[in-house]
């Protein structure tokens, strides 16, 4: 998938630990991966820790798909996304978890099938984007 966009300022590891937020104020801290990516990159990252937090915390993926799906409603409504780049990103945000799940969290992890299956179907170009509202 080729990309053909601007760049954009990416913080590069954006999720939720990442983020802390009052009534008035929203900081983002971890500012050591900053650099020029492609929109699509810190979204999918996002969507995609969202989706495999849950899985790790609950064993389904159902707290991290609303919360994904809220996230996305949002770049929805303020920004434009090219769906097959954000598709990609997230795919690669999962399988990059897949990998800390089996180095760090083994032998707590049986299988990372699930998973490998999921990246492989937010790869596929058509079709509704598995799991989430976009």
């Amino acid at each position: 998938v080729p990309f053909s966009g601007q760049l954009k300022p990416s913080h590069g590891d954006f999720h939720a630990r990442h983020l802390y937020m009052t009534s008035r104020v929203a900081t983002v801290i971890d500012l050591d991966s900053i650099a020029m990516r492609e929109p699509e990159f810190d979204v999918g990252y996002a969507v995609g820790h969202l989706l495999m937090m849950s899985w790790y915390r609950t064993d389904n993926y159902d707290t991290g798909v609303r919360a994904a799906n809220i996230f996305l409603q949002w770049y929805r409504r303020h920004g434009q996304l090219d769906e097959a780049r954000l598709r990609l990103h997230i795919a690669r945000a999962i399988l990059q978890s897949a990998h800390f799940g089996v180095v760090m969290l083994n032998p707590k992890v049986k299988t990372i099938e699930p998973w490998l299956d999921l990246a492989e179907r937010f790869l596929e170009t058509s079709g509704s984007m598995p799991l989430l509202e976009f």
